[in-house]
């Protein structure tokens, strides 16, 4: 059996310990970075029109989905409160103007993004002739 000092063995701990902090320093600067690097591909794909276009069109719906119906009151000056069936059927109906929505706002932001790929290709083969 070997025999270990203990200042040994609190110079490997110590040791260790600079290295656990080293490593979860690393990490947090490596966090930071992926951060960074996603946010600013983010903001390049959110500025682009069609993505502008489908967020806002997808914010206005949901507007329209969450706004408060006003109430109404009767000549007595109750408030009655709108019945369930007619809630459950604004919002189905609300819901199926964003279903009809989204497919033509996919179509649109696909067929913007392959006209610049057309006309990059189209460009090629012209330089092929020459």
């Amino acid at each position: 059996m070997m025999f270990i000092s203990k200042s040994h063995k609190s110079r490997t701990l110590s040791a260790q310990i600079r290295a656990a902090e080293q490593r979860v320093s690393d990490r947090q600067r490596q966090i930071a970075v992926h951060a960074t690097t996603i946010t600013q591909k983010v903001e390049r794909q959110m500025s682009q029109p069609p993505n502008l276009l489908l967020a806002g069109g997808i914010g206005f719906i949901l507007g329209e989905v969450t706004q408060k119906a006003p109430v109404m009151t009767c000549k007595n000056g109750d408030a009655t409160p709108p019945a369930p069936l007619k809630i459950a059927m604004n919002l189905l109906a609300s819901l199926q103007a964003v279903y009809a929505f989204l497919p033509l706002a996919l179509l649109v932001i696909t067929a913007l993004e392959s006209k610049p790929a057309q006309a990059e290709s189209g460009l090629k083969e012209t330089n092929k002739n020459r």
